[in-house]
């Protein structure tokens, strides 16, 4: 589905990932769907999208704003507004090997991640869903440095990892602070 407040305090919470068959904690990852069968959706990933010329020339390209993510759901978005349909089919083939383009800094990625996510809900939503998005991204940071800090003094083997996170997660508390002005 697309980024929205709720959206984002649901996937940040994880409970999708207990309740996979929720319709209500699974919404925005649709978690409690096959993907077995030709849907209308909000969303589809970028990876591999097909669109029609005319859908083009009328909603234009994507928007250049976006980086990696969120751009093809400001996209799929600006083809909804006017009246394009957005379909996922199951009988396409393709291989996707996720995640190779942020492997190398999955901290970074994910910062990147949450403030495009930002971005969609600014254009989109408005400046009052953009404050509240804003803070719970800075919280979604925030719960998570005490964790680190405790796995990089008491589980050694984890310290490396542990520090580039917090560094990634200050740096998105400090992104989303500059942003939000």
């Amino acid at each position: 589905m697309f980024p929205s407040v709720l959206n984002m305090l649901l996937s940040s919470s994880y409970l999708y990932k207990l309740f996979p068959k929720s319709k209500f904690f699974g919404r925005e990852r649709m978690t409690w769907w096959g993907r077995n069968d030709i849907r209308q959706v909000d969303v589809v990933t970028g990876c591999f999208m097909l669109v029609r010329r005319k859908a083009i020339e009328q909603v234009g390209m994507m928007d250049e704003r976006f980086f990696m993510y969120c751009e093809e759901a400001d996209w799929c978005y600006r083809f909804k507004q006017t009246n394009w349909k957005v379909l996922f089919t199951p009988s396409a083939d393709i291989v996707h090997v996720g995640g190779q383009s942020t492997a190398q800094k999955p901290a970074s990625m994910l910062v990147h991640l949450r403030l495009s996510i930002l971005k969609f809900i600014r254009k989109h939503k408005g400046r009052a869903a953009y404050m509240v998005a804003s803070f719970l991204t800075t919280i979604f940071f925030v719960v998570r440095l005490p964790v680190l800090l405790f796995l990089s003094v008491f589980a050694p083997e984890r310290r490396g990892e542990s520090v580039r996170k917090m560094r990634g997660y200050v740096m998105g508390i400090t992104k989303v602070i500059l942003c939000s002005n």
